[in-house]
């Protein structure tokens, strides 16, 4: 494990998690070394709020706007628990907009204070996989990872292009889920293996729905613990794919840890039945590996 400061563990997840530093840069140069990701809704269960671990707390907008809402006096108390040594920085989510509030409390204690556009979900679950790569050396990648009639198939693109709409239908037609949005990767061999963080795991954000568990609404039966990854899907919107092709044009491939992954890229065009081309694509492919006599 890395032990490395709050600026260095950040720096390249600009991008990433959308991240921009409001205030707090003095304490940037803290240490790391193995933190815990903490959103508001957990943090203040309890009052006084008491941190005893390493914490990047998550301060969901609701939440603030509730604290704004507040007499001075009980937000000082409120904050006063939160200026602990164990808190490392505060990030809100889905906003570009910094409470005044927070901002002066920021820079009094030294805490460095993010913004992100990215929902709470989506932030916590990058957030996790960026620490894993920047700590513990661990491999992510972006997407939604499926177990396809056998096949491990990453489905990949955009956000809001319609993955997890598309993973959903095809749980409904028993297919597994083995992770959402960010995806573990560990090379063995010539392959590549990927799984759910812990913490996330059998959580999906489908719009529309908000989160849910997949374990509770389709059975522990619905997820796979871990899959190679044999295939890799990128959804395209219609007017960005232009004349792409398939896999069988040119046999593209998407590097992984050194490795080829087989590549296909699909238009997401309103009212297609992506969940019926993704099951077709797994036919085939399984299909042909018969025929040429190789195991998946």
């Amino acid at each position: 494990m890395t032990s490395l400061s709050i600026k260095d563990l950040f720096e390249g997840g600009e991008e990433r998690l959308d991240l921009h530093l409001v205030s707090g840069h003095a304490g940037l140069s803290r240490v790391v070394n193995n933190p815990a990701i903490r959103t508001s809704r957990q943090a203040f269960k309890k009052h006084p709020v008491r941190l005893q671990a390493e914490t990047i707390l998550l301060w969901v907008p609701e939440d603030v706007l509730h604290f704004e809402r507040q007499p001075e006096g009980e937000r000082v108390e409120i904050l006063s628990g939160l200026s602990s040594e164990y808190l490392l920085a505060v990030i809100v989510p889905s906003t570009r907009r910094a409470a005044d509030f927070l901002v002066r409390w920021s820079d009094h204690t030294g805490t460095p204070l993010f913004l992100s556009s990215l929902e709470a979900f989506l932030l916590e679950s990058r957030l996790i996989g960026h620490l894993r790569e920047r700590l513990h050396h661990i491999g992510t990648i972006q997407g939604v990872f499926l177990d396809v009639s056998g096949l491990g198939i990453l489905l990949t693109g955009e956000s809001g292009v319609g993955k997890s709409e598309c993973a959903l239908e095809l749980m409904t037609r028993g297919h597994k889920l083995v992770a959402d949005d960010m995806v573990e990767i560990e090379k063995r061999g010539e392959r590549i293996y990927g799984r759910c963080p812990e913490e996330i795991k059998y959580l999906m954000e489908v719009k529309g729905l908000g989160i849910i568990d997949v374990g509770d609404i389709f059975g522990t039966h619905a997820v796979r613990e871990e899959m190679p990854i044999d295939l890799v899907v990128e959804f395209l919107w219609a007017e960005k794919a232009g004349g792409t092709k398939g896999a069988s044009s040119g046999a593209p491939a998407r590097q992984v840890m050194g490795v080829s992954v087989p590549l296909i890229r699909l238009p997401a065009r309103h009212g297609s039945n992506r969940a019926t081309i993704i099951e077709v694509l797994a036919k085939d492919v399984l299909a042909k590996s018969r025929r040429q006599g190789k195991a998946l």
